[in-house]
């Protein structure tokens, strides 16, 4: 997933795209920033970071919405 304006980025709710609560269990990080995933459907709060080139099997964080570049 990226961004249309990669220099801004853009918050994607992961619940509008039945995917919030939980339900991302693995991510992959193809960017060039560090995406981040929240609890929140805003983006806002405690984020969990996935870094750049990072692909993580497990994801152990209920999120509802990521933050990409």
């Amino acid at each position: 997933m990226q961004a249309v304006d990669p220099v801004a980025g853009a918050c994607v709710s992961l619940a509008q795209h039945h995917w919030g609560d939980g339900r991302a269990k693995s991510a992959r990080n193809t960017g060039s920033q560090v995406a981040r995933l929240y609890t929140t459907d805003d983006c806002t709060g405690t984020a969990y970071q996935i870094v750049p080139g990072g692909t993580y099997s497990t994801i152990n964080f209920s999120s509802k919405s990521i933050y990409v570049y």
